[in-house]
């Protein structure tokens, strides 16, 4: 965990059904969200009145992301709202009677489970692009420690803060989160390199920063800030040992394990999950932080083997650290006392709006100067840097126990951390997507169509988006194919789409939906099932080879059938943008258009009104049916 049994900390009291019970608090109790300084009280929770407000932390969550979808706004704005209207505005959820000294482990574990599922998903083929790999490296040793200095001197200057307590603050505050910038990301549908900067950013900060919070903190308690040199070099020099060795043992026994099929299928996510908990746990016993450190590298070491499938794992993971995300938001955001707000000052305030509008754009220009990157994408770099979940656990530990100390405004450590991370994460979440919109950063409309096969009925549909404006994708593996298709103006990738070669290359995040009109049917299905849960099943198509389609194996393209495609799409009948009217010619309706560049697969059962734009096929004049097949 977070805070090894060595700092000392003072003895607290659980209250339960056995009495008063005073005990020590162990490596386990630095991620415990954001704790009420002035009261350490856990009651024992009673089945009548935990199961309803428990069942509705998890409804305010995925309520929440739902809306936040909806609205297209980043979800975390909508979490932070609903945990704030559901504890300190109405006083309905009080985590800390819910879950009493369960809820630090349970946090920890489930940011450790968070951030095991950003490494399985950070590829270092991503860094390859140019200035990416050095944006991310400087971001990581130069934007940290210009971070550090300049919010210590903001919290000597705005807050008064002692030069300690300065020290520590900033420290907490080098992180920026995971768990708001990959969501965050998910909003914004960033094109480029942009978005792969921000999320190994926020992936190796968030361990680098906590570890530099206790190096600090130890330093402070023990009066050895003047050697905080030695004890920093020393701490980085064991994180760093027992992050690669643990790391490497717990991956090689793994794989080892996925390689000799000794674990069956239903049970790899578990037991990989497991493992990561194992080894973040082993970790912080022997060095507060490095567990943070070790789970990201496993993640990181898993998802780099050439020899086993890791999709089914990813998307368990995938779906869990959504449900964790949203469940976390809720319960720290309510823990907050009406109280502790009300008693906001203005300087506190305008330190927030320093950290957010001048520490952060400063920290990003002076580390990516001459890496290569425009100006617009510093532009973005600069306005996005929230913090999360980290920042407030750390944040919470150390306020409890400075409070009784010398140093001046250690009792607001953590309500002004809240603040900070609450200023960070509404300011990235609202001006993120139009500010990559007006930068000209986010991809255009719905993004790519990826089609899959590139004979020639799939060229001549393919080359009719583009001329409507709908970018294309085209993959297929036979060569001649291919080699037309490039003539043609079209971007095509050669190779097998259920190949890890051609998912590597995909970049999802750019891709709205996937369109499988092979002639081998079994393929078609195996690529919907294949990329159904990283584009999702509302987006996955395919040709319907004559039969009722399973919803598991794709949605019918356009609702047709082989034969109807191949009867109507015949001589003569290439797709054409058509404006409907009461006197249009439309007869399939294939793909739905409008000015902004998105674009929809059409649904079957939809109605179309007069004036929309749709690329269909066209009425013909009667001719011998074309045998080429789809």
């Amino acid at each position: 965990m977070l805070v090894a049994p060595s700092l000392g900390l003072t003895k607290v009291t659980i209250k339960g059904a056995l009495g008063s019970v005073p005990v020590e608090p162990s490596s386990n109790s630095l991620l415990l969200g954001l704790v009420r300084s002035d009261s350490f009280d856990y009651p024992s929770p009673m089945h009548e009145n935990t199961v309803f407000p428990l069942a509705s932390i998890f409804a305010l969550g995925l309520g929440s992301q739902w809306l936040a979808w909806k609205l297209k706004l980043p979800a975390i704005v909508t979490l932070i709202a609903a945990g704030l209207l559901a504890g300190p505005v109405t006083g309905f959820l009080h985590p800390d009677q819910l879950f009493g000294q369960f809820l630090q482990p349970m946090v920890a574990l489930s940011v450790a489970i968070i951030l095991f599922e950003g490494g399985l998903s950070l590829k270092f083929s991503d860094l390859t692009e140019s200035g990416t790999q050095k944006s991310v490296r400087r971001l990581v040793l130069f934007g940290s420690l210009v971070t550090w200095v300049l919010v210590s001197l903001l919290a000597m200057k705005l807050l008064h803060f002692t030069f300690e307590l300065a020290l520590l603050l900033a420290a907490i505050l080098v992180v920026t989160g995971p768990t708001v910038i990959l969501p965050l990301l998910r909003q914004v549908g960033l094109s480029g390199r942009v978005g792969v900067i921000l999320k190994w950013e926020g992936m190796v900060n968030d361990p680098i920063g906590a570890l530099l919070a206790v190096v600090v903190f130890e330093a402070i308690r023990g009066g050895e800030l003047s050697n905080f040199s030695s004890i920093a070099v020393m701490s980085l020099f064991k994180t760093v040992l027992l992050t690669v060795v643990g790391a490497g043992i717990f991956a090689a026994a793994l794989l080892f394990c996925l390689r000799r099929f000794w674990i069956p299928d239903h049970l790899q996510a578990s037991l990989a999950l497991g493992f990561a908990l194992l080894l973040y746990g082993l970790c912080d016993i022997v060095q507060p932080e490095s567990g943070l450190a070790a789970v990201t590298l496993l993640g990181i070491f898993v998802s780099h083997d050439k020899k086993v499938s890791l999709r089914h794992i990813r998307g368990f993971k995938e779906n869990l650290s959504v449900l964790l995300i949203s469940t976390l938001f809720i319960t720290l955001s309510a823990r907050i006392e009406w109280a502790a707000l009300s008693q906001v000052k203005g300087s506190w305030l305008a330190f927030v709006a320093a950290v957010v509008l001048l520490v952060r754009p400063t920290a990003v220009f002076i580390s990516t100067f001459r890496s290569g990157l425009t100006w617009r994408e510093k532009t973005f770099l600069a306005a996005v840097g929230p913090r999360g979940i980290v920042a407030a656990a750390i944040a919470s530990i150390f306020s409890l126990d400075l409070a009784e100390s010398r140093y001046t405004g250690s009792e607001d450590l953590m309500i002004i951390t809240f603040l900070v991370i609450t200023g960070s994460v509404i300011f990235s979440g609202l001006c993120a997507t139009p500010l990559a919109r007006a930068l000209g950063l986010s991809r255009k409309g719905k993004g790519r169509l990826l089609i899959v096969g590139a004979h020639e009925r799939a060229r001549y549909f393919a080359k009719a988006l583009v001329e409507a404006g709908v970018p294309v994708l085209v993959v297929d593996s036979n060569s001649h194919k291919v080699r037309t298709a490039r003539e043609e103006g079209l971007e095509v990738l050669e190779g097998d789409i259920l190949s890890r070669q051609i998912e590597e290359r995909l970049d999802f995040s750019e891709i709205g939906a996937l369109l499988a009109v092979l002639t081998n049917d079994e393929v078609n299905t195996l690529a919907v099932l294949k990329y159904r849960e990283a584009l999702g099943r509302a987006n996955v198509f395919r040709v319907n080879p004559g039969e009722v389609l399973n919803p598991e194996t794709g949605r019918s393209f356009a609702g047709l059938t082989r034969a109807e495609l191949q009867e109507t799409w015949g001589k003569g009948q290439r797709p054409e943008a058509i404006t409907v009217g009461p006197d249009s010619r439309l007869v399939r309706p294939l793909v739905v258009l409008d000015d902004g560049g998105n674009w929809e697969v059409v649904d079957p059962d939809r109605e179309f009104r007069e004036g929309e734009r749709v690329l269909a096929l066209p009425q013909a004049e009667p001719s011998e049916p074309d045998q080429a097949s789809l």
